[in-house]
């Protein structure tokens, strides 16, 4: 029971890091938009994240909102997404399809522990590829943009952990 219990904790938890990929892809269709009817928000045609989509510039992309990048900063910035896009799909699909494989087990009375790992393994993955991906993003910006990204970036941590408590 208690292991049973360390997994569902451990989805839910992964189901957070999900959440952010899904708006991190989403931000490889905003930098590739700008100048193409940027400003646009919502989701693209078919249901995905298109142009158009959650953005990297803004709430839950790479967190460069307010960093006022020149164009030419913009243009790295998708440069940089767009030589991992395929990267970031097959860690986004390899984590869909051990959460599936894991919730197919519970879903059978026996939760196969070697599905939980591997949730844990892609998971592990995805957000080590998500900190590189910034990790070289950040390096595109001056001092003071990065400064601002990181302020910006404490006071969600703390609007967060704000939240967190008052539940």
């Amino acid at each position: 029971m208690v292991k049973q219990q360390r997994i569902v904790l451990l989805v839910a938890g992964l189901a957070g890091v999900l959440v952010a990929v899904v708006l991190l892809v989403g931000a490889v269709a905003e930098v590739a938009a700008q100048g193409q009817g940027a400003g646009r928000s919502g989701i693209g045609r078919g249901g995905h994240f298109g142009p158009g989509g959650a953005g990297v510039f803004g709430p839950g992309g790479l967190g460069l909102e307010g960093a006022n990048l020149t164009e030419a900063q913009r243009e790295q910035v998708k440069a940089v997404v767009d030589q991992h896009r395929d990267e970031m799909r097959g860690l986004l699909d390899r984590v869909t399809r051990a959460r599936r494989t894991l919730a197919a087990s519970a879903e059978r009375g026996q939760v196969d522990e070697a599905a939980a790992g591997e949730v844990g393994e892609a998971s592990g993955a995805l957000a080590l590829a998500q900190a590189r991906i910034r990790s070289e993003v950040l390096q595109l910006l001056t001092p003071e943009q990065r400064a601002e990204v990181q302020k910006r970036s404490e006071a969600r941590d703390e609007g967060v952990a704000e939240r967190r408590r008052q539940q």
